[in-house]
């Protein structure tokens, strides 16, 4: 009787513990299926937005932005962020602040669209945001246009969106939840309150490529050591693997209850009926346990936003959860017995549902778009995923029906609409509708023969709001700014939100005293302090004033004398206005002929390049020649760089005058070598615009090999700016320099702010003293001590020193003194064209020497 009892008790134990653990396998891989099904969702509504951003995409770009502002609205719940970058990983747009110009050239979600084929959408690991400084999983996607990458799509989506739905399942704080993509990174953990992400998954059987689809094991956790019995379930399109892990200590309370009841009443030979109780009890507890574990699974079923619908092998339909009722308008007691048929629109043709059934039956599963019916007889179009269950006999037993109504969108098409005429922050109008409203007033003048004013208007100081503030605080100054702007300009006027801290206004039959009194109505509005959050900010505008037709007839014109306008306002001490007037328009003028002329002089060869000689002070050897541009003007005659190199700094035009400088440079040096002329270096200048956008570079390496000529005997300078930017990309770029064998020089050295313990970091050859300070040796005796400061600090760095601007027998004795190893200046010669240097043996076959002056 005993051996009967032990055997009975023994075998119940063995029961009990391996329906536990069938229990908790069961419930895993539920539950891990589910997770998939959640995150199949999630991807499908980010592969939305992205075919949206790349269907959108052009070459300039704007009609992309736009997509993505509008989309950051509609998928807003999802991705913290949207981001496009192009071809070279340069960011050209996010919907985060202070993004633009940030790379990600070295991210392995960007790298991985290097090169065919192309991915719809790709899972990319978790990093920490360079603007956000938040971790975040990154969904990008190409934009490929002619087979060819033109940019990027970048979604992210911080793990925390994913944890707010493994947290609403109610698992105990010792449970764990995985995403892990198919090369073993962890893309998110949740075990309780914490999450953990970015560890690298091992050793498992379920990354490998013939591991079913979905399972079992049991083992101690990689990350944490607490054994678990997981749970998994492979999203393998996404290449994503979903794992939940049930702590089995936790588990497995209830068994070892069980267990030590069972061994101490079967040890104290307890009677019949106390094994019966206790197998009554163990039954009930079973029960529970089903009860709990239907529970959770239907919690999960009817906890998902997108519609379910289950159906068996004849797709009569076996249940459908919430979202499905709401969406569609069935009652679970109207559609349970039915099949989805019920649901056809009539708008596929049988060549559409024959099409679909071969992929579910030949693969396992279907997705696309498909327009349906509700009960009320409306059509709506959604997005479904089918997916066929089989037994293990391989027999169809049920069809899993997801999807969701993707008309959502057309709910916000009226605020797209809205956001696409109007600024998103100020509710202003934009630029768009504002020069809509300048061309009709525009038509309209000639006719009636009326004026108008245009107000340019920019709020002073702005900066200072947002670095001292904080972003926020000055979203808030820019909101209260456009409704004092609005009710000081009066119900008739037209007020937009140009950009930035920009506003333009719209004067309509408004003569000059109008638009002045309308002005200082404006700067009136402001003097009263505007409070945002805790601080009272006193903010003033500066604003300029074009009048039609007397400054312009057109509207590039007048927005651009109004601009002029602005800028003389905030010269004139800010929070003011200006006119524009004949000053400013000769000022334009100017800027207007330097911008039209300089392209035909560069195009027509109007200008010329003279050579200014680097003298070494010690033996008067000629060590080197400075590259000077000269514009050789049609009606104006020559034209020295003073006269046109600042109005070209203020445009793209210094770029195009520094590549034609570089190129006759290096021209002139191959014709002297090719004449046999002995040459010291010669020096070209190189814009800040041009370095900083990393066009110095590839300019240098194309004319070396165009001119095949010796490296080191061309040198570039540098001002200071160029360097204070971007420190370490300036210490790169400056070494491919000196690795080529250029000379690199610092020009305008002390008259910038560039740190001087970093100074040591880049690989120059020569500090250039500021003809500034060279010119005031005599008179000034802090120049002579910024001057003796910058020869000692080359000569600890162990460069040379070059004084630019010698004029004259005192300032030459005075830099000589100070242990300058060179000079430059009308002292030595003014700047000549090559043949004068030829004839004045400056280029000769030799070493050539300059006598200086007695």
């Amino acid at each position: 009787m005993l051996t009967l009892i032990w055997s009975a008790t023994l075998w119940d134990i063995s029961r009990s513990q391996k329906e536990v653990q069938s229990s908790v396998e069961i419930t895993t891989r539920t539950l891990a299926r589910a997770l998939s099904e959640h995150m199949m969702s999630t991807v499908k509504r980010l592969e939305l937005a992205a075919r949206e951003l790349d269907e959108s995409w052009t070459p300039s770009g704007e009609e992309m932005i736009v997509e993505a502002t509008l989309l950051k609205k509609s998928v807003g719940d999802l991705a913290m962020q949207i981001t496009i970058v192009d071809a070279t990983g340069a960011v050209n747009y996010s919907t985060l602040p202070f993004a633009a110009g940030v790379s990600i050239a070295d991210r392995e979600h960007f790298k991985v669209h290097l090169t065919p084929p192309w991915r719809d959408i790709y899972v990319g690991k978790p990093v920490l945001g360079r603007v956000s400084g938040k971790w975040t999983i990154q969904f990008s996607s190409p934009i490929v246009r002619d087979n060819k990458l033109v940019g990027v799509t970048v979604l992210s989506v911080e793990p925390d969106y994913f944890a707010s739905f493994f947290r609403s399942l109610g698992l105990n704080p010792l449970d764990s939840i995985d995403v892990i993509r198919s090369d073993g990174t962890l893309l998110v953990r949740s075990t309780g309150d914490a999450l953990i992400y970015g560890h690298v998954i091992s050793g498992t059987s379920y990354l490998r490529e013939d591991s079913p689809l979905s399972g079992n094991f049991r083992r101690p956790s990689q990350i944490d050591g607490i054994e678990r019995i997981f749970g998994f379930y492979k999203l393998s399109h996404y290449g994503l693997t979903f794992v939940v892990g049930s702590d089995v200590q936790k588990a497995f309370i209830p068994y070892e209850q069980i267990r030590a009841i069972t061994l101490w009443g079967t040890s104290l030979l307890s009677i019949l009926l106390v094994a019966l109780a206790i197998l009554a009890y163990d039954s009930v507890r079973r029960r529970d346990d089903a009860n709990r574990q239907l529970e959770l699974t239907g919690q999960v079923f009817d906890f998902t936003g997108e519609a379910i619908c289950i159906t068996d092998n004849n797709t009569n339909i076996l249940a459908v959860n919430e979202s499905f009722c709401r969406l569609t308008g069935y009652s679970q007691a109207e559609i349970i017995g039915n099949t989805p048929r019920v649901l056809a629109s009539g708008r596929h043709g049988k060549e559409f549902y024959r099409h679909m059934w071969d992929q579910l039956l030949s693969t396992g599963w279907w997705e696309g778009e498909i327009w349906n019916r509700k009960q009320d007889g409306s059509h709506y179009l959604e997005w479904l995923n089918i997916k066929v269950v089989r037994d293990l006999r391989g027999t169809i037993t049920n069809y899993i029906g997801v999807f969701a109504d993707i008309k959502k969108i057309a709910v916000t098409q009226r605020r797209i609409e809205f956001l696409a005429t109007h600024d998103e922050l100020t509710q202003l109008p934009n630029r768009a509708v504002f020069c809509d409203r300048f061309r009709n007033a525009l038509d309209s003048c000639p006719s009636k023969g009326c004026t108008f004013a245009v107000l340019f208007i920019d709020i002073d100081d702005f900066k200072i709001v947002n670095d001292s503030i904080g972003h926020a605080a000055g979203d808030n100054l820019l909101k209260e700014m456009a409704v004092r702007l609005t009710t000081a300009a009066g119900p008739n006027a037209v007020l937009s939100r140009f950009g930035g801290d920009e506003f333009t206004l719209l004067l309509e039959e408004a003569d000059e005293a109008v638009a002045a009194a309308i002005a200082q109505r404006i700067i009136e509005s402001l003097r009263q302090p505007i409070q945002v959050g805790d601080f009272e900010i006193y903010s003033g505008v500066s604003i300029g004033i074009a009048l039609y037709p007397v400054h312009g007839s057109d509207i590039s014109t007048l927005l651009q004398n109004a601009d002029s306008a602005m800028y003389h306002a905030k010269e004139q001490g800010k929070n003011t206005y200006s006119f524009f007037n004949d000053d400013l328009q000769i000022k334009a003028a100017i800027q207007l002929q330097i911008e039209s002329g300089l392209p035909r002089a560069i195009a027509e060869n109007e200008l010329i390049l003279h050579y200014q000689p680097q003298v070494e002070l010690d033996s008067g050897r000629v060590v080197g020649l400075e590259a000077l541009v000269r514009w050789q003007h049609p009606n104006d005659g020559m034209l020295f760089p003073g006269k046109f190199i600042p109005q070209a700094e203020k445009s793209r035009l210094i770029d195009r005058l520094g590549e034609w400088v570089a190129d006759r440079a290096a021209a002139q040096i191959a014709e002297w070598l090719s004449a046999g002329y002995s040459l010291p270096k010669v020096s070209i200048n190189i814009s800040p615009s041009q370095f900083l956008r990393g066009a110095a570079l590839p300019m240098i390496e194309r004319i070396l090999a165009k001119y095949s000529i010796p490296p080191h005997l061309l040198a570039i300078e540098l001002t200071e700016s160029a360097l204070m930017s971007d420190p370490k990309e300036a210490q790169r770029t400056l070494g491919k320099f000196r690795d080529m064998g250029l000379e690199i020089s610092i020009d305008d050295f002390g008259t910038g702010f560039s740190s001087l313990s970093s100074l040591r970091h880049y690989p120059i050859n020569l500090l250039k003293i500021d003809q500034s300070f060279v010119r005031d040796l005599e008179q000034a005796p802090d120049a002579c001590a910024i001057t003796q400061t910058v020869i000692d600090l080359a000569r600890y760095l162990g460069i040379s020193s070059i004084a630019e601007g010698i004029e004259n027998e005192g300032q030459f004795t005075k830099i000589k003194m100070m242990g300058c190893n060179i000079g430059q200046g009308f002292f030595f010669s003014k700047a000549l064209s090559p043949a004068e240097l030829e004839q004045k043996g400056i280029i000769t076959m030799g070493t050539a020497t300059i006598t200086r002056p007695t």
